[in-house]
């Protein structure tokens, strides 16, 4: 505020960040805009009326209010989009008005930083229960959920404390962990954002859609396993419906210690807990980013 920054413009998927970002903002007086991934705010419009109750401003992205959006429309006017078209809005209105920020809401580290209350919540509440988990598996899309909870724990892995089991657990219609190629791409559809080396599954991939009927009539278990990554026991990608029915498989159970977005409970081999929610050297002037990964 004291460089005489009046708004933060961000993008946010389910809303959890957006939601976050515009508390804060009206607690310092400062303008907020959000661009919300169109197929999420059409199915959360209580997250957008949270965001709005904060004073926020929230437009479901691709829209027609930057020149990314437009773009995205004129090839696909039905596109559902993705948090990397709504990443390239929010950095658009930013880098064309001095008086704008932009705040990530995830992927770097600062993020995963902040977002370790969740897992000091997590560890608190199975001090509570007198329990420590033996497994924990959390949804991984930027990975700010999935990071905020497991670090505190791996931190003890890492000392040689526990030897906690972490399982990272994706979408198979977007499994960047699992399929995705590990390389310098951007971190956004336009193209706006700096070169970063990730798993990424090409910067203009978008998820096929599917419907809520889909949802709830079909069954598809199929899952993939790759070998182990270093910062974790293992990734595994699941089909929608499959993650959905498995959670409800575990919703009848007891001894749920619930934090702000993550789960433990007791089961026969042990606790277990559940997250319910996205470096290197420079890239030679010869890496490409990727287009579209063949997945």
């Amino acid at each position: 505020m004291k460089e005489g920054t009046k708004r933060l413009a961000t993008e946010t998927g389910a809303g959890q960040w957006g939601s976050s970002l515009a508390m804060a903002c009206s607690f310092f007086g400062l303008e907020c805009k959000v661009f919300v991934v169109r197929v999420s705010c059409d199915q959360k419009p209580y997250r957008r009326a949270l965001m709005e109750a904060y004073r926020a401003t929230v437009t479901p992205s691709p829209s027609q209010e930057t020149a990314s959006g437009r773009a995205i429309l004129a090839d696909h006017p039905d596109s559902t989009g993705s948090l990397g078209i709504a990443i390239s809005e929010a950095v658009e209105v930013a880098a064309h008005d001095p008086l704008t920020k932009y705040s990530l809401g995830s992927v770097l580290n600062h993020v995963l930083l902040h977002q370790t209350v969740i897992g000091l919540e997590a560890m608190e509440q199975m001090e509570m229960a007198g329990e420590f988990p033996d497994v924990l598996v959390g949804c991984t899309g930027g990975g700010s959920n999935f990071s905020g909870m497991v670090f505190r724990f791996l931190r003890l892995n890492l000392r040689g404390q526990r030897k906690t089991r972490v399982v990272a657990v994706e979408p198979a219609a977007c499994p960047s962990l699992a399929k995705g190629r590990f390389a310098y791409d951007f971190g956004d559809t336009g193209h706006l954002t700096p070169l970063v080396k990730m798993h990424t599954l090409g910067s203009t991939f978008v998820p096929p859609r599917f419907s809520r009927r889909w949802t709830a009539l079909s069954w598809n278990g199929a899952t993939r396993e790759p070998p182990a990554r270093p910062w974790s026991n293992r990734s595994q990608s699941s089909s929608a419906i499959g993650c959905f029915c498995g959670r409800c498989l575990l919703r009848p159970g007891r001894g749920y210690f619930a934090s702000a977005r993550g789960q433990s409970r007791r089961g026969r081999r042990g606790p277990g807990g559940f997250s319910l929610q996205g470096g290197g050297d420079p890239p030679h002037d010869s890496i490409q980013p990727l287009r579209s990964w063949p997945f």
